[in-house]
């Protein structure tokens, strides 16, 4: 993650342009240092050197300065980092904030992963595995999808038709290829529609511009760009969200009937739709908008139990299917209580013609070298081994209080511990991703311990360490942020001194995107 030679050449360039720039941000400015950038392949940005920023108003200095930082970070990190800088409220140039948004909005194409993931097993999987961990670090939506749709929404305050463009940018872009039955995660598309359903519902068209029908082109277009399972029930809410005339509602519908019938395969995917991506109720929903304004159910009926059959006796997952004597999964009976009562689906076609593999959720801490330093820290948060029960379930004893934490034999045990855990053998892991997550999740569990003073800063200290050498291998940068994100939380909870100690070893970090978020924490940017 550190600098690369080129992105330095760029931002080299972009400072002797900025200066040329004068004191304000002219668009042949604007214009000049994009193209710079882009041949450099450094990517783009909207601001100006910290020289021009003061004769700027609505500029402020010091987030002009961290906006310049994006260039020695990876893309994800630079998009997060100009969306908060111009969703801080001290950007008072409108002009300034839209450039941030659409630079913000191009930085995202190259974010390493693509769309969001959640978790797909069911029942959902214990944290502590490599899906736990990653399903947790999807949350920061640093995904390219989520820092576009993150843009798009905070366009839509700002230049309602621009977001509209940036809308139908986002959804060109879009790919959700098959999963098969060795993926642990699966797509999580719901904040795009939703909020594409909000620029379609808000200032991003007239009148009008409604009367002549430009809003349903607009939705007609995502809606026949379904082509995956996870995408049914977040379009059949953005169509339910507009509150339509039956004419329209039945147009839509149509063109969602007809998508659905091209959409099979990868159970992964459809058994979470149904199961927990509410893919049924929404269906369901569908049907019952159609009865509400009185328009013909026939078809709607017949394409969705379709769908339903097709996909149910395909090729399945085997960690997908219910167990029992000719036992329906309970998302077709509920369709069939509600929809099909005339037609029901049958046990017999619902019966899988193939049954497939299952998800590796191998959990952590089962190797000797993980186990110890488990148990070890489980010592240092309770004392002595917490005894059995009669029914073999473990007791939950007391934890150690503040005071027995801070004496001399607690803290010899913990320099102890970071000693046994820095010599931890990495080898034995299945993987260094693996290594990495329970080594973080140490630290994170260290730092509740530790007494404030020395040893709290000493946990700090190797905490930011580890995060600032180079990743493993196998390891996407929205995981690696995850942990970054929990130390930086660590920080900010810590008491004045603590807080300013990391945040300046953060600051000075050889790791460029520790270094830009601590800036950001600065400017409280990050708190919540």
């Amino acid at each position: 993650m550190g600098i690369t030679l080129k992105r330095l050449t760029a931002r080299l360039a972009f400072l002797t342009l900025a200066a040329l720039c004068a004191a304000a941000l002219t668009r042949p400015c604007v214009a000049a240092h994009a193209q710079t950038l882009k041949t450099s392949n450094a990517g783009k940005a909207g601001t100006s050197a910290a020289s021009a920023a003061e004769a700027v108003p609505g500029r402020p200095v010091e987030l002009v300065n961290a906006a310049a930082d994006v260039y020695y970070v990876p893309p994800e990190f630079a998009a997060d980092a100009l969306l908060r800088i111009a969703q801080s409220g001290r950007v008072t140039d409108r002009r300034w904030r839209r450039e941030l948004l659409e630079e913000a909005f191009r930085f995202a194409a190259d974010a390493q992963q693509p769309v969001r993931r959640a978790d797909a097993v069911i029942p959902p999987f214990s944290v502590d595995t490599p899906a736990g961990y990653a399903s947790y670090a999807y949350d920061n939506r640093l995904d390219a999808l989520s820092l576009r749709t993150r843009v798009i929404a905070a366009m839509l305050k700002l230049d309602a038709r621009r977001a509209r463009e940036l809308s139908k940018e986002a959804q060109a872009k879009l790919s959700l290829p098959p999963l098969n039955c060795a993926d642990y995660l699966v797509y999580d598309v719901s904040d795009f529609y939703e909020t594409v359903a909000e620029v379609a519902r808000g200032a991003a068209f007239t009148a009008e511009e409604v009367k002549q029908g430009e809003r349903l082109r607009f939705v007609q277009a995502f809606v026949e760009g379904v082509n995956s399972h996870a995408q049914v029930a977040p379009v059949v809410r953005l169509i339910l969200s507009l509150d339509l005339p039956p004419e329209e509602l039945s147009f839509l519908g149509g063109r969602l009937l007809i998508a659905l019938g091209n959409v099979s395969g990868d159970d992964r995917s459809f058994s979470y739709s149904m199961n927990r991506g509410e893919a049924a109720k929404e269906l369901i929903n569908l049907v019952s908008a159609y009865r509400k304004h009185e328009l013909p159910t026939q078809e709607v009926l017949a394409a969705v139990r379709a769908y339903v059959a097709d996909n149910v006796k395909g090729a399945r997952c085997s960690d997908n299917l219910f167990k029992g004597e000719r036992l329906l999964p309970y998302y077709v009976a509920g369709l069939n209580h509600s929809l099909f009562q005339t037609d029901p689906l049958t046990f017999d076609e619902t019966k899988p013609r193939e049954v497939l593999g299952t998800a590796d959720l191998h959990e952590y801490w089962q190797t000797p070298g993980a186990r110890q330093l488990l148990q070890a820290i489980r010592e240092l948060r309770f004392g002595l081994a917490p005894a059995a029960k009669d029914d073999d379930d473990e007791a939950v004893p007391a934890e150690l209080t503040a005071e027995q934490r801070q004496t001399e034999q607690w803290l010899d045990k913990l320099r102890t511990f970071l000693k046994d855990l820095e010599q931890w053998d990495r080898g034995a892991e299945r993987s260094e991703a693996d290594y990495f997550h329970q080594r973080q999740s140490l630290y994170h569990g260290l730092l509740e311990l530790a007494p404030n003073g020395w040893a709290r800063d000493m946990v700090l200290r190797e905490w930011e360490e580890s995060l600032a050498e180079e990743p493993p291998r196998g390891l996407s940068r929205p995981e690696w942020f995850l942990w970054a994100g929990n130390l930086l939380k660590a920080a900010r909870a810590s008491e004045p001194k603590s807080r300013s100690t990391i945040l300046e070893a953060m600051t000075n970090s050889k790791n460029p995107t520790l270094a830009l978020y601590a800036k950001l924490e600065r400017l409280k940017l990050l708190a919540p």
